[in-house]
């Protein structure tokens, strides 16, 4: 029984069946820069297919971490190819990101371990890799190389097989300097009437707008900085004939041949965007 680990990029892509290609560079950033990498694990256990992956982190810096979760894709590309897919066949893709659990993914059963802080990362299958990201934030850090220790530990919650124990060590070095202000306005285009539908509740109900500021905080944390409004609903990937869920925050009234309009949800959306850290409004056509 052993474990196998690399410390990997942020962005490369961890595929279950073959072997990643560990990071040479030198991790460094410069204060109040979020950096992000990963460690690529794969555990052998000889009695069992799958186990629990226990992780604990020791650093002077605050890091977080999620489990790399993979999705199914068939078609990967049109009929024109470059040189520049990882791959055209369909597959397992690593995408979401999920919060770690504290009692293991999918087994109740399993407590975390006595005596330590660690927490069930990663429900892993044995001989696949899998991957954690962990990021680290570094706003009002000093500058310095900051050594980060994660102690793995395997666990099987079926054969009773004894724990397989490991550490990755790696430092980051903080630079002194800090990160100037960005003038790139960045933008992802936020779909408010997707939200609406997937967690069936009613367009700009107050459900739906607590979950508009939620996924608006998320957005900025993760750099975005102008975001996408929907004046009026957009047309966009609408079938000939159907119709998008409105969510569009300019009301339009028609009466006896003359318009009004309504601004309340725009000014709304306003308020709430920029309290979430939004400094740029993208104008949907």
């Amino acid at each position: 029984m052993n474990i196998e680990t690399r410390i990997l990029s942020s962005l490369e892509k961890v595929f279950p069946m073959k072997d990643p290609c560990p990071t040479t560079t030198p991790m460094t950033c410069l204060q109040g820069e979020k950096y992000a990498f990963q460690i690529a694990a794969k555990i052998d256990m000889q009695r069992t297919y799958g186990c629990l992956l226990y992780v604990d982190i020791e650093s002077e810096l605050p890091v977080t971490i999620r489990r790399v979760g993979y999705v199914p894709a068939q078609l990967l590309n049109g009929r024109a190819l470059d040189n520049h897919y990882l791959t055209d066949q369909p597959g397992l893709f690593p995408d979401p990101l999920f919060d770690p659990e504290p009692y293991g993914l999918c087994c109740d059963a399993i407590e975390p371990l006595e005596g330590t802080g660690k927490i069930g990362a990663i429900n892993s299958i044995c001989g696949q890799w899998g991957s954690m990201l962990l990021e680290v934030r570094t706003e009002g850090v000093p500058a310095g190389t900051y050594p980060i220790k994660v102690n793995l530990t395997a666990k099987s919650p079926y054969w009773g097989e004894k724990s397989v124990d490991c550490s990755v060590s790696t430092s980051l070095e903080v630079v002194g300097v800090q990160l100037p202000k960005s003038d790139l306005k960045y933008t992802c285009w936020f779909h408010g009437d997707c939200l609406a539908d997937y967690y069936g509740v009613a367009p700009l109900s107050e459900e739906h707008w607590a979950i508009l500021e939620k996924f608006i905080r998320s957005a900025v944390r993760m750099g975005l900085n102008m975001i996408l409004t929907p004046i009026f609903t957009p047309a966009l990937d609408t079938v000939v004939g159907g119709e998008r869920t409105t969510v569009q925050l300019v009301d339009v009234i028609r009466e006896k041949g003359v318009y009004r309009f309504g601004f309340e949800k725009l000014e709304r959306w306003v308020k709430m965007c920029r309290e979430c850290g939004m400094v740029w409004f993208e104008m949907a056509h």
